[in-house]
């Protein structure tokens, strides 16, 4: 049996936010909503998320500047897939370089929601161990904006 997980859904539509939720759980899986990115950053400074599943169009701060703005605050992000029907080919590879790791159109397939996710749960990640010395690049630097900061630095 595989280890539960904890995975963040990211979208403004509650019906897609609930269906995300009900493959997690029939995964095994935990899920966490999230209606907006203030919401989605918040949970992550204070859970620890396996993955996160990502809508790109949303009220106030879109997906992609969640990415940008984790990326500056944290380093890095969790594996993430986007799940969204704005996704054009010139925008995939700016989201592959912001560390997005798979992107599925809507309106989408359950089976292939269930098969990205257990792609990227399958990845070997890097575990933290406290005697580990402190990689410089995953810091987090003094200047990067606070979770409270998140609506200004991305406007």
């Amino acid at each position: 049996m595989t280890q539960e997980k904890t995975i963040l859904i990211v979208d403004d539509d509650k019906p897609v936010r609930e269906t995300l939720q009900q493959i997690i759980e029939m995964m095994g899986h935990k899920a966490i909503q999230a209606d907006r990115a203030i919401k989605a950053s918040r949970v992550l400074e204070d859970t620890d998320v396996h993955a996160m599943l990502l809508d790109l169009q949303m009220p106030g701060t879109h997906g992609d500047r969640l990415l940008q703005f984790l990326r500056k605050r944290k380093g890095s992000l969790p594996p993430t897939i986007v799940i969204s029907g704005h996704v054009q080919r010139h925008k995939a590879g700016p989201l592959i370089q912001l560390g997005v790791e798979g992107i599925i159109a809507k309106p989408f397939r359950v089976q292939r929601v269930v098969e990205e996710l257990k792609r990227v749960l399958a990845i070997p990640r890097p575990v933290a161990d406290d005697d580990d010395p402190v990689d410089p690049t995953q810091q987090t630097v003094a200047s990067a904006p606070s979770v409270d900061d998140l609506p200004q630095a991305l406007c």
